[in-house]
């Protein structure tokens, strides 16, 4: 690429302009406002009286209509002078997020003396824009303060003007196209091809300042020039976009090019000028063979809208000409290879085809690229919004539908295809990029001479989506950083989407240095390569801070430390330092990285108290009032890439009511991401995590899913309560995460982690717990509320994905495998998980019964032993000669063995076999009882494999008098967060008719007569619960259940997520 300059006045064709409109925005005269990223004004509309001038000594009439917006001078006078005559800025500024394209037509105006003394100026004033004149000399190209010459300028005063001026970010380069009217350069005055003709084409040393800036539409006279008072001065669709992606190539620097396929071998030399000294490709055939796969090293996600162009494309085959030549346009990465939106051609034009989502769609007017005697051919191909595709053909030969006959593409250029291929817009992956691929069919070949020839390749688009994270459900598994291609592409064969990578150990330690820290290579070197390795199989990365010992240890801040000037403020200026950094480095990486998870797992350390003895801030406000500083410093560097927050508590979903909520109109991208590990003792059964949880009711055997588990109800002293652990329970814990959404209906809701320890028992359907639980847990994730929501499919990432191991172990796990277990056990596949998986990876399958669980599988076998020792066992009184009895279900059972004894201790006789049902209690009535005879029980369960252990004993005495309601589960008391809501409930015995009424402190609560009850967590409904059951035989009292409601600044943040 060589710089432009005054003297370098050689002007040749070049491509398309592009109009992206945008919501319009007034523009006013000096204002200020938000930061946006784009605009765009259409005259034609009649929203131009709402705009105003100042500083107008000529100019003193703005207006519309057809033909956009008019500047004229009604009264007539003197509009010479000094003082420039119009000048408009836009009520919001511009933020340079990315790449840049202005655009905009209809251009007209007259000079009053000199034609070439006076200039009209549009862009970011003298940031980014153009002054051009009235008759085509003395125009500049604005960069930074600086006015340069165009190499050629408009002629204004002729009308018609039309202009597109596009800044490529990573090269610090501007590019001016002119697309209509006509210009000026040393060989006279031009007419400017509809492909376009580059008035401009520089490279800088700086880049363009990122500040925001206004959009100004300014006139200004040089030389007493003036402006021509009878001749309105107009322009219309003018657009701006600051968040955009450019490429452009004029066929002079190889370097943006590279080998897509190892195996295309003749076409491998190509250079950049032909016989006539113009740049452009130049292939020279070799052998023979399909002979080029040559692909942009840049890689493009689009979305809404995207356009592409190149000229001078001209080639001719050995021997078929109607055999496919050359294939042109947005590819994915080679390990899919599917063309995406591209353009198909022969040498004839007969089968050319367009190329949508790797699907065919003939052409009905057919370009012609092996016929020089119209010129070489020029292309544009444009896709908006909906999934409409336009080729327009602007230059060279084509063949008109239904005739063989080539033709010469018409002034203005022929239509070649203008619809919807499918009616579904297109999702461009990770890795999309320009491509250029040939292939024969039938051993078709390349002619050598002429050369085949392109020039001029062109894309212009909006950046992947106005942020990082794609509009579709992005749903993945959390990894580890040190992955790589190869372990990477077992999740691509999962159709994963999204990665969330953990940052661990200490490559992230800070080190001191002046104002702000740094941080060690060796992280970044890390993260680069893991980057790279997820970018190569177009997977998407959440960059997770998560081992955060180095800078608040195991994710615990000190509440009181944030505060301005106490001591431990370092701590979170460290945090700030990071996300400083790494926003800088990675700003411009948007193929790959979907977000910035500031910290995992964020939690206070309330036990701390400040050195004056006064309160310290609550956990929850202090840990918003850090998010509020990372987040400005990562927008005040990234616009772009999306930014994951968690609420206090270990991101438990109690607290997401506590978390800041961003108004996406002023600070947009943010993601709101919790943690579902509840409940605890199921989840995270024998783990270390304090209070010790019990590991099943044994400590030993463990918990199934669904079932019956021990919910942890009270800390101090430790209570544990039998409760159902089954789908409904989850979501009652998820309710918190619907009322955030309804709340906040732009709210996207990501499922960072979840999962269950693999050790989990095998449930009593002979399934693995862990499948089931994820099974509902996947069907859970999507908004149940009566809103309408922004995102209504909620993302989320398993913990976690695990590779290797003694058998070649691939799967989605918590804990894989027990300690001890861990030189021995084998580890299958998770073949049924990844089913799982694997389906609820499309949002379009939420609600759809996914793959049943096929208990064939090598990670479905049962173990072969005897089933564990019941659990649970109790006795009660039923009626005249008649004892019930319960007892919690083993998994692996068949049937149970009830033993009875008239002693404790036995000798114990079996009283009865009772089979096993799949529900997570048992029951049986012992009956024909001696009244007044006290009767001892245990019971025990039996499998193929053997008779497992005794129950514990439990006794009852038979009498003869009818019985009240029996409770057999009991409300529980419980502590939770102000804003939450709690659900009270109480089980029955026996088939008799009963009432239910619930008290709350001694005093009947109206219309609560269910058996459960259902209250909003306020401290006004805080108090003490209990409920009455009736039958024709008397009244039972339940126990007595205490809500205790957490208010703000009680420091619950600190404790681990059981109590969710």
């Amino acid at each position: 690429m060589k710089t432009r300059t005054a003297s370098d006045s050689r002007v040749r064709p070049a491509a398309f302009a592009l109009v992206l409109s945008a919501a319009c925005l007034l523009l006013q005269p000096n204002a200020q406002g938000a930061s946006i990223d784009s605009l765009a004004i259409d005259g034609d509309t009649g929203l131009v009286p709402a705009m105003s001038e100042t500083l107008s000594t000529g100019f003193d009439q703005v207006s519309a209509g057809v033909g956009g917006i008019v500047f004229a001078n009604p009264a007539g006078g003197d509009t010479g002078g000094t003082a420039p005559n119009v000048n408009l800025v836009s009520s919001s500024s511009l933020s340079v997020f990315g790449d840049i394209v202005l655009s905009f037509d209809s251009l007209q105006w007259k000079s009053r003396a000199n034609p070439d003394a006076a200039r009209f100026v549009v862009g970011l004033g003298d940031r980014l824009g153009v002054g051009v004149t009235a008759g085509g000399n003395g125009g500049v190209l604005y960069y930074n303060g600086t006015a340069y010459p165009l190499d050629a300028g408009p002629v204004c005063e002729n009308g018609s003007v039309a202009l597109s001026i596009r800044y490529i970010a990573a090269e610090k380069r501007v590019v001016v196209l002119q697309t209509g009217g006509s210009y000026r350069d040393t060989g006279g005055t031009q007419t400017a091809p509809a492909y376009g003709a580059k008035l401009a084409d520089q490279t800088f040393d700086a880049p363009i300042d990122p500040a925001a800036a206004p959009f100004v539409i300014r006139a200004e006279t040089q030389g007493n020039g003036g402006f021509d008072e009878g001749t309105p001065t107009t322009i219309n669709n003018i657009s701006i976009d600051t968040d955009m992606m450019v490429f452009d190539d004029p066929a002079d620097n190889k370097d943006k090019w590279q080998a897509v396929s190892t195996n295309k071998t003749g076409w491998d030399f190509f250079n950049v000028m032909d016989d006539s000294g113009e740049n452009r490709f130049v292939f020279t055939l070799t052998n023979g063979t399909p002979n080029v796969a040559l692909g942009s090293k840049r890689d493009f996600q689009p979305d809404r809208k995207v356009e592409f162009s190149f000229d001078n494309f001209y080639y001719k085959t050995g021997t078929n000409p109607n055999q496919q030549g050359l294939r042109i346009g947005l590819n994915t990465p080679q390990a899919t290879n599917k063309a995406m939106l591209s353009i198909k051609f022969t040498q004839s034009g007969i089968n050319s085809a367009l190329l949508y989502d790797n699907i065919e769609y003939l052409l009905a007017n057919r370009p012609v690229p092996g016929d020089m005697s119209n010129g070489k051919m020029a292309l544009n191909v444009s896709y908006s919004d909906g999934g409409r595709v336009k080729i327009t053909q602007l230059a060279g030969t084509y063949l008109p539908e239904g005739s063989s006959t080539p033709t010469a593409v018409p002034s203005g250029g022929i239509v070649l295809y203008d619809a919807m291929p499918t009616g579904v817009p297109l999702t461009f992956p990770v890795g999309t990029h320009f491509r250029m691929t040939t292939g024969a069919n039938n051993n078709g070949g390349y002619q050598a001479d002429p050369p085949a020839t392109i020039d001029n390749l062109r894309l212009v688009g909006r950046a992947g989506g106005s942020m990082s994270w794609p509009d579709e459900a992005q749903r993945g598994a959390n990894v580890g950083t040190w992955l790589t291609s190869g372990d990477l592409e077992v999740l691509r064969t999962w159709e994963t989407k999204i990665v969330r990578a953990q940052l661990t150990g200490s490559a992230f330690t800070p080190i001191e240095e002046g104002v702000e820290w740094t941080f060690p290579s060796s992280g970044w070197t890390t993260l680069d390569n893991f980057l790279a390795a997820a970018k190569s199989k177009g997977l998407r990365v959440i960059i997770d801070f998560h081992n955060t010992k180095a800078i608040f240890p195991n994710s615990i801040y000190n509440t009181w430390s944030q505060e301005t000037g106490a001591p431990g403020i370092a701590n979170k200026n460290k945090l700030v330092s990071l996300w400083k950094s790494i926003a800088t480095r990675y700003k411009d990486e948007r193929s790959v990285i979907a977000g910035y998870e500031i910290l995992n797992e964020p939690n206070p350390d309330a036990t701390q108290t400040k050195p004056n003895g006064a309160e310290p801030l609550d956990g929850a406000d202090a840990w918003n009032a850090i998010l509020e500083e990372v987040v400005a410093a990562i927008r005040a560097i990234d616009h772009y890439h999306n930014i994951v927050i968690e609420p206090v508590g270990y991101a438990n979903q109690a607290y997401l009511s506590r978390l800041k909520y961003f108004d996406p109109a002023t600070t947009p991208g943010i993601i709101y991401s919790i943690h579902f590990y509840s409940p605890h003792e199921f989840t995270e059964q024998g783990s270390t995590i304090e209070p010790k949880w019990t590991f099943g009711f044994d400590g030993v055997s463990g918990y199934y899913y669904p079932g019956v588990f021990n919910r942890l109800t009270n800390y101090a002293p430790v209570e544990y309560t039998p409760m159902l652990l089954d789908k409904n329970y989850l979501a009652e814990r998820l309710v918190p995460v619907v009322d955030f959404q309804t709340a906040h209906p732009d709210a996207r809701i990501f499922v960072g982690e979840f999962s269950s320890k693999r050790w989990a028992p095998v449930n009593l359907l002979g399934q693995d717990s862990t499948w089931t639980f994820l099974r509902d847990c996947f069907d859970l994730f999507h908004y149940t509320g009566a809103e309408e929501v922004a995102h209504p499919h909620w993302d989320w990432a398993v913990h976690a994905f695990r590779l290797g191991g003694l058998e070649g172990y691939a799967g989605l796990e918590n804990s894989n495998i027990k300690e001890e277990d861990r030189e021995t056990a084998i580890r299958y596949p998770d073949t049924n998980k990844i089913r799982l998986y694997n389906h609820y990876m499309h949002s379009s399958n939420d609600g759809i019964e996914p793959p049943a669980y096929v208990d064939t599988l090598p990670d479905a076998q049962v173990p072969e032993t005897a089933p564990v020792k019941p659990y649970g066992l109790a006795s009660t009184v039923e009626g005249e000669g008649k004892i019930g009895l319960a007892w919690i279900s083993t998994s692996r059972t068949t049937n149970y063995k009830l033993k009875r004894a008239l002693s404790s201790g036995g000798p114990f006789i079996e009283a009865a076999t009772i089979s096993a049902i799949t529900e997570p209690t048992m029951g049986y009535t012992d009956e024909n009882l001696e009244n007044n005879t006290t009767y001892y029980y245990v019971v025990s369960p039996v499998n193929a494999h053997g008779e497992g252990p005794d129950s514990d004993e439990t006794h009852a005495t038979a009498v003869n008098a009818p019985m009240p309601p029996r409770i057999t589960a009991q409300p529980a008391s419980q502590t939770v967060p102000d804003g939450s809501r709690v659900t009270l409930s109480v089980t029955v015995s026996g088939s008799a008719t009963v009432t239910c009424q619930w008290y709350k402190d001694g005093v009947l609560i109206e219309d609560a007569t269910s058996n459960t009850l259902t209250i909003e967590a306020t401290p006004a409904n805080a108090g003490d619960y209990m409920v009455k059951i009736t039958n024709a035989n008397g009244t039972t009292d339940s126990d007595t259940a205490t809500i205790a409601v957490t208010p703000s600044g009680d420091g619950i943040f600190s404790r681990p997520v059981a109590l969710a």
